[in-house]
């Protein structure tokens, strides 16, 4: 009997191991499965996507021009800068450049709960200005929810006239002769119909400002100032439009001497900039143009500024924007297995002030720092052909940048438009990328 109450203890015990092991790997993989399935259905446990890019350019320029990060984001070739004896033009010289700045990371985040989807992204890269040391930089942080035909964005982003970017692998992006600024945004989208959205909010200033009497500044738009926009979109399978406004309200002084006292004042420049965009996209061809006619337009990298008009009233001064038109048009076909090849063609013109001055007044003409006061025009055409093997791009791209630089006419009064003895000159620039994506 006793060998026989072993016996079955044995094959108790024998049964119950064999049973746990074949038992325990699916216990695993049921566990595994439920706490997965529990990650997807919490709102406290977003999708997240990692993404980035490293990228270097290597470019040639045969002048010297206005340009950022190192001499990448080019703007306008230099006027005439001629020597003692007028026989060299300084401002023609040629510089090389080979930098990986702005190579980037970012992160993107979303999930959705009780039908309101809620996103955020936050995206920096190496950056610097020119002479310095590379640092990483905030580009974009920003929050949305959606949900119906509501939609909202806040935080520091595209500006709304600059999100439609042309297609060339140029830092600038097309710049001055498009749109450029990133940054804080409050705002709200309603879809009127399944194509139709109408989009309004509010701006701040942050990386592209102002100018005014302090040089370019945050000021003139914190103490009072205020930029609102307003547009519609149509987007279709294959095309998409775009109108839009945008007003800007700066306070170029917000205290000065009233009767010899130092005293709040009440300074204001406002300033309207609407735009017109429209593109045609379908398989390998793509097409699209913008124009802007804008008053100023500095705080959003355009070639414009503004001048005092009158101190009559030593508690308001009036100031007269300048104004002008920029337009682009870009376009790109893949016309083989990973080959793209890519046009753009840009022009601004400036036509001065909207009110005269006088004509001493032309030494407090605050302008763009990325033009010259004058400026009376500029073009830019860049080709470029790129090769894509899966995540790995390689360009090369010729730019040429010309503007139209002039004198003033003498005159008691002027709307400080350079309209004599003009100029042009133009930048050659040839530039290769190299870029991995991820």
């Amino acid at each position: 009997m006793k060998k026989v109450l072993t016996l079955l203890v044995v094959v108790l015990a024998t049964t119950l191991v064999l049973s746990a092991q074949e038992a325990k790997p699916q216990s695993r993989k049921e566990a595994r499965r439920a706490r997965i399935a529990r990650f997807q259905q919490s709102p406290d446990k977003p999708t997240v996507k990692l993404y980035g890019f490293v990228r270097n350019y290597m470019s040639l320029d045969t002048r010297a021009c206005k340009a950022g990060t190192e001499d990448l984001f080019t703007h306008v070739p230099m006027d005439e800068n001629w020597n003692e004896d007028h026989s060299v033009d300084l401002n023609k010289v040629t510089t090389t450049r080979f930098l990986a700045l702005t190579s980037r990371l970012g992160v993107d985040a979303a999930y959705e709960i009780k039908g309101f989807k809620f996103a955020a992204k936050i995206e920096a890269d190496f950056y610097n200005k020119n002479g310095s040391t590379a640092i990483f930089r905030l580009r974009q942080a920003y929050v949305t929810l959606n949900k119906g035909i509501f939609s909202m964005k806040v935080g520091q982003a595209w500006h709304p006239m600059a999100a439609d970017m042309v297609d060339v692998f140029s830092l600038n992006t097309g710049a001055p002769f498009a749109p450029f600024s990133r940054t804080p945004v409050l705002l709200f989208d309603f879809k009127a119909t399944e194509n139709l959205v109408a989009t309004v909010g509010a701006i701040y200033q942050m990386q592209y400002l102002s100018q005014g009497p302090n040089g370019s500044s945050q000021d003139y738009i914190k103490h009072g100032g205020f930029e609102l926009y307003a547009g519609l979109s149509y987007v279709g399978k294959n095309f998409t439009a775009r109108v839009g406004a945008d007003v800007l309200s700066i306070v170029p002084r917000w205290q000065g001497k009233v009767g010899g006292v130092t005293t709040n004042v009440k300074d204001r420049l406002t300033t309207v900039n609407p735009y017109i965009f429209a593109k045609y996209a379908k398989d390998a061809f793509s097409i699209q143009a913008k124009a802007v006619y804008h008053q100023g337009g500095e705080h959003i990298s355009l070639l414009g500024g503004y001048a005092l008009l009158s101190t009559d009233n030593a508690s308001k001064y009036t100031y007269t924007p300048t104004h002008g038109i920029t337009a682009n048009i870009s376009t790109y076909y893949k016309f083989a297995d990973g080959w793209k090849a890519v046009l753009l063609l840009g022009y601004h013109k400036n036509f001065g002030l909207m009110k005269e001055i006088d004509f001493v007044n032309l030494t407090t003409f605050y302008y763009n720092s990325n033009g010259a006061k004058n400026l009376n025009s500029a073009f830019r055409v860049t080709p470029e052909i790129v090769y894509t093997i899966g995540k790995f791009d390689v360009g090369v791209e010729y730019e040429c940048t010309g503007a139209t630089y002039g004198n003033w006419a003498t005159g008691l009064k002027s709307k400080g438009l350079a309209t004599e003895q003009l100029r042009t000159v133009a930048n050659h620039r040839v530039q290769l990328m190299v870029k991995f994506s991820f």
